[in-house]
């Protein structure tokens, strides 16, 4: 009974705590062969042995060697032992042969034959398990393992199934279980209590197991599918994922002369609808939210505006004929001034052709004849040969017209032919873009922050309208043309909160925010409603606790916002006296959000876009992101204390470099984000090297000279063809270093109908002696040059081409 008792011990330390602690009872502590032979063993007591001081059991005789056992062994079994000293708890023994590689059992008896233990010794700890090889080189663990505590048996139970991972599977996996342990419970009725018990761990399970694998699953952004974790693997790549763009339009109204209407100011956030052709063109405010119902689509003004009715057309003036058309590239018009005109520097005007030039209807117009431009010179005139009064108006270069605008076109009324007015401008023109604000108050989900959570509110819209922030006043200052196109990466969603003592503003993200900043991030989602994210007082100010939020709510935006031409046509307001209103150019920028494909291909590129200009390869390519320049050169040159970078620029269609100063400004606070510390910055116009070139033109039987000419002379024009083409020495064919090689010459001379050979007399740089240019058959220029041939006879020294046309005998 003693033996099977110890046997089952598997933790002796606990014992030997108790036998230590109580000081009544003794026991084996440790045992272990100490000789090389490996015949002298030291077997360690809990407490000193009988006969030495402070023995336990006190007044007991010394243990002998009949009550000393050693059992067990493979191939020694037989063991002697014989007592070789005492001392306190340690007890030495000798054996008369050394065991073998198995496990022994060393016993304390109380007689030979005997299983008890001698009085006084624990039956737990009378046995101890002994290894005469245990200091034998091995590469096993000299601890055996324990064995498993409650372990199954060997076939018993059912099989888990460890590819679990979802709720069904996991109510499967426990339902087989409880079939094994409950064989008699056989009820599966989702009302029974133990089912219900099943199912909630079988949803706690899932909702663990879903943890476990969004862990890993969104810790990486090639893998990763909530959009928080997108945007934010992405924000770590120096990419901004966006959420998309709303339109932009631009809407001229109408204004009936002496009305309400007249005069009035039209204030920022003017609703605007597309609601169709049969549309009132005035929507009371108390009818508007349950008639804006069906509109296509709903923009609200950016700005205020001032309106009036003589700005609501206005006519061209064409000084008594002269001026048939403004040209393409035209910057200047000269309108027919009213008393009541008022046009001011930073005001837009749109200018439209009015009627089909083939027909003179209105009903066949050309509705991509209108161009929108944003004034930089106003002067007041007279005509001084009939004394009406005039109004010349000036845009800048970039809003240049793209078109031809003919002021006038002939019609035949009652088979009399008759010139009517083709074209006008329009004014009280505002910048609109699409979304709607809510009238009422998004509710917060939770609305209020809690000390100990932090505060992540989910807004009860999702569809939340994003665009770039706008400054009325800086926008005065640029182009009309550029305008209608955002960033979209720089939209921002349009949410304002409001804590009832001050506003939180939207940001992209809270990396730059100081610990004052009252911002917050909407951090949006796949398939759920968003969440905004505060800051902790280290990026970004944390809300104050128990504050209640209200905010302030637009909705719309994307690409449904790019309506056609003459889509809106209702305004909101209380005033009247609108006559109409409407888009005469299509509305523009509106973008859906970045896919999560997108953003996993775009991301992890955006680190290697460099935003500074190093070298001279760097300046040229910062030079040549600008919309405006087609080809530049860098030159780095030390001007006594520090470098300066000297950027020459070829701006497209040959315009003017420093002498236009809003260009030049614009294109130095582009190239200002580049530049290094310690550097200057200057621009300089290009060298231009003009060319002077004949060429004798022989033509074929059958056509006339001077009709080849004009044709010659418009192929290689320095302008637009006439059939719309860039001419053969247009400015943007031709930038630094390009060479002209005589082949190009007469391909293109060639390819005109009518001429049999072309030969060239003249071909060198103008000014400049011939070196075999002739010959060699190319013009090259300096790297920092631009050929140039402008052949305008006013101008003799931009370049010129002529042409010797003979016809055949």
């Amino acid at each position: 009974m003693t033996r099977a008792l110890a046997m089952m011990v598997q933790n002796r330390a606990d014992r030997i705590r108790a036998l230590r602690s109580a000081g009544t009872v003794n026991g084996i502590e440790t045992a272990e062969v100490t000789s090389v032979d490996q015949r002298t063993l030291e077997v360690t007591f809990v407490h000193p042995l009988p006969g030495q001081p402070g023995a336990v059991p006190a007044g007991l005789a010394l243990l002998g060697p009949a009550q000393i056992a050693i059992t067990g062994g493979v191939r020694v079994t037989a063991i002697g032992v014989r007592i070789q000293a005492v001392s306190g708890r340690v007890l030495t023994l000798r054996t008369d042969v050394a065991g073998d590689f198995s496990d022994y059992t060393l016993s304390l008896v109380a007689a030979p034959g005997s299983d008890a233990p001698p009085a006084g010794f624990d039956p737990v700890l009378s046995r101890v398990v002994i290894r005469f090889k245990a200091n034998c080189p091995s590469d096993l663990d000299c601890v055996a393992p324990a064995p498993l505590m409650g372990a199954p048996e060997q076939g018993g139970g059912a099989v888990a199934d460890y590819l679990a991972k979802d709720w069904a599977s996991f109510r499967g996996v426990m339902l087989d279980r409880m079939s094994v342990t409950i064989p008699d419970w056989t009820e599966r009725s989702p009302a029974d209590a133990l089912i219900t018990v099943v199912e909630a761990l079988a949803w706690t399970a899932d909702r663990l197991s879903y943890m476990q694998d969004a862990a890993a699953t969104e810790a990486y952004l090639g893998t990763a599918r909530l959009r928080a974790s997108l945007r934010r693997h992405a924000r770590l790549l120096d990419y901004r994922v966006h959420e998309g763009c709303n339109a932009r339009a631009w809407v001229t109204v109408e204004v009936a002369a002496g009305t309400a209407a007249d005069g009035a100011s039209l204030p920022r956030g003017t609703v605007l609808a597309a609601m169709g052709a049969r549309a009132p063109v005035i929507l009371a405010p108390a009818a508007a939210a349950e008639a804006l119902r069906g509109a296509r689509a709903v923009f609200e003004t950016m700005h205020d505006l001032t309106l009036a009715a003589d700005h609501s057309v206005i006519a061209l003036h064409d000084w008594s004929g002269s001026v048939t058309r403004l040209p393409r590239g035209a910057t200047a018009a000269t309108l027919r001034r009213t008393p009541g005109m008022g046009l001011q520097r930073g005001d837009v005007l749109i200018l439209e052709q009015t009627v089909g030039l083939a027909t003179g209807r209105e009903e066949d117009r050309d509705p991509a004849q209108r161009a929108a431009v944003r004034l930089t010179e106003v002067e007041v005139g007279t005509d001084p040969l009939d004394g009406t009064p005039i109004l010349t108006v000036g845009w800048a270069a970039a809003d240049a017209l793209p078109f031809d605008l003919c002021l006038r076109a002939q019609t035949v009324t009652s088979g009399v032919p008759a010139l009517i007015e083709a074209a006008h401008a329009l004014g009280n023109v505002v910048l609109a873009d699409h979304g709607v604000s809510l009238s009422g108050t998004p509710g917060l989900s939770p609305a209020r922050a809690q000390a100990g959570h932090p505060f992540r509110p989910r807004l009860d819209r999702g569809d939340i309208a994003y665009a770039a922030p706008y400054d009325d006043a800086e926008a005065r200052r640029l182009p009309a043309t550029g305008l209608l196109i955002q960033t979209p990466a720089e939209a921002l969603p349009q949410v304002l909160l409001f804590d009832g003592a001050a506003h939180w503003r939207p940001q992209g993200d809270l990396l730059g925010a100081d610990r004052f900043a009252q911002d917050f991030v909407v951090e949006p989602a796949e398939d759920a409603l968003p969440r905004l994210r505060f800051g902790d007082d280290v990026q970004g100010k944390s809300p104050p606790l128990n504050a209640a939020f209200s905010a302030r709510v637009r909705v719309g935006g994307g690409p449904s916002g790019n309506l056609g031409p003459d889509s809106l046509g209702t305004v909101v307001t209380a005033l009247t006296g609108i006559v109409s209103l409407r888009n005469p150019l299509p509305a523009q920028g509106g973008q859906a959000r970045e896919t999560a494909a997108e953003i996993r291909r775009y991301a992890p590129q955006a680190f290697r876009t460099q935003n500074r200009a190093v070298t001279e390869a760097d300046w040229r390519a910062a030079a040549e992101a600008f919309p405006e320049v087609q080809r530049a050169r860098a030159e780095f040159r030390w001007t006594g204390s520090w470098y300066t970078v000297f950027v020459t620029v070829d701006r497209r269609d040959g315009q003017p470099v420093s002498s236009d100063a809003d260009f030049a400004r614009r294109l130095l606070d582009h190239l200002e984000f580049y530049r290094l510390a310690g550097y200057d910055l200057e621009l300089r116009d290009p060298v231009f090297r003009p060319l002077d070139i004949a060429l004798l033109v022989c033509l074929r039987p059958g056509y006339v000279s001077a009709d080849i000419r004009a044709r010659l002379i418009d192929i290689f024009a320095s302008r637009l063809r006439l059939d719309g083409l860039r001419g053969f020495f247009h400015p943007d064919r031709f930038s630094f270093g390009d060479p002209l090689w005589l082949s190009a010459l007469y391909a293109a001379a060639m390819a005109v109908d009518g001429v049999a050979s072309v030969r060239a007399t003249r071909f060198h740089p103008r000014g400049i002696a011939p070196t075999a240019e002739l010959q060699a058959g190319v013009i090259r220029p300096a790297k920092s040059a631009i050929l140039r041939c402008d052949s305008d006879p006013n101008r003799p020294e931009n370049g010129a081409i002529e042409f010797d046309v003979r016809e055949s005998a």
